[in-house]
């Protein structure tokens, strides 16, 4: 039984890898025949299957009756673990928990891809293939946060990327949503930005109507652009094509959340979460997610999703900001102050303009005033 459980695991996870639009991901069948031929030789194994990369894993029993579930991602150069995880399920899965699980196994295998294909081009010195260039604005973000400085280093592999395949849609895609996410941060603003960006998330649609996750980046910067229900059909797209892409469904519940669909959006933002739990975009969608809860009182839950999205990245100022605002709701004026002044540890230059975009109306004199009080002492 567990050994037919594992072929079902293995198949259904070639399959989600599969739907993620920059990898090519060889059929199991066929690794299955190379992997008796190679006897265990890995470096062998990725030679016949002209592979870069492996994913290996296991099943096993534990003492207490539950499965543990073993992946890696292995190098096919050297046979090197460049990532593992480890995760307990229950002794039976029920199907939809199963299909949920792979689906965020997938994405992480496809974050780690990235990570390692991006450091081997550097290393390598290479970078003039479009989908080399787009995983290297990935990683630009994902290993230096959200800063003008990381930014831009984004925006240019991605038009570098556009310059050698104008019709590399998803560069387009995720180049509109960074400029159009930016801007809303206030850290690329101007009317040219956002025009840009539009018409990034334009000719993506045009080029590639059906991606999954094409739909979905320029579907949500259609929706943080100020044009939600034009946006709404096209990530509702990304959703039907794939329901295992992780942020078609973020950017659904974000898209919602500005529709005033708050219960909705709060749902699907928690979906999304729930596929890629260890995504690098986590800190956006749990923001996102505690100021939704926030919205109807929920406090004590908004107040763990902001914290999980500190958690998630510390260097993600914004996410400071809801949590200040948060605690200030639930009166605790000490935790306010606390984590202003680790957003402004993060971010010195930060400004009230910046905070109203994260704090609600209402109360945006009261943090105010605490935010004069933790902004730091400047000599006169």
């Amino acid at each position: 039984a567990l050994a037919s459980l594992a072929l079902v695991v293995a198949e259904d996870l070639g399959a989600a890898l599969a739907r993620h639009s920059q990898l090519a991901v060889t059929a199991q069948a066929a690794v299955q025949s190379v992997a008796a031929r190679a006897h265990g030789d890995l470096v062998r194994m990725a030679e016949l299957l002209k592979a870069c990369f492996l994913v290996g894993g296991g099943l096993r029993r534990t003492p207490e009756g539950r499965l543990r579930l073993s992946l890696h991602l292995i190098s096919g150069e050297d046979a090197l673990y460049l990532w593992s995880l480890q995760e307990d399920l229950e002794a039976q899965p029920a199907s939809g928990l199963l299909d949920e699980r792979i689906a965020a196994w997938a994405a992480e295998v496809d974050l780690q891809v990235s990570v390692a294909w991006a450091r081997r081009q550097h290393a390598d010195g290479a970078g003039d293939d479009a989908r080399d260039l787009v995983r290297d604005a990935n990683s630009a973000l994902f290993a230096r946060g959200w800063a003008e400085d990381s930014v831009r280093a984004a925006l240019d592999f991605y038009r570098h990327a556009i310059a050698v395949d104008p019709g590399h849609a998803l560069a387009r895609a995720q180049k509109a949503i960074v400029m159009a996410l930016a801007g809303n941060m206030g850290l690329l603003p101007g009317a040219a930005a956002r025009a840009e960006a539009l018409s990034e998330a334009e000719q993506a649609l045009e080029l590639e109507p059906r991606n999954s996750e094409v739909l979905g980046y320029a579907g949500c910067a259609l929706a943080d652009l100020g044009d939600p229900r034009r946006a709404l059909p096209f990530i509702q797209r990304a959703v039907d094509t794939n329901p295992g892409n992780p942020q078609a469904w973020a950017a659904l519940g974000a898209t919602q959340l500005i529709l005033g669909e708050t219960e909705r959006g709060i749902e699907q933002l928690q979906r999304g979460l729930r596929l890629s739990p260890d995504d690098y975009r986590r800190p956006v969608w749990y923001t996102l997610l505690s100021g939704a809860l926030q919205r109807l009182e929920r406090l004590d839950e908004a107040a763990s999703a902001a914290e999980a999205a500190c958690r998630a990245d510390p260097r993600f100022w914004p996410a400071r900001i809801v949590r200040a605002g948060i605690e200030l709701e639930r009166g605790h004026r000490a935790a306010a102050l606390a984590a202003l002044r680790e957003a402004w540890h993060i971010r010195p230059c930060l400004s009230p303009e910046e905070l109203r975009v994260w704090v609600r109306k209402r109360r945006f004199e009261a943090l105010l005033a605490v935010w004069r009080e933790a902004r730091p002492l400047t000599p006169s």
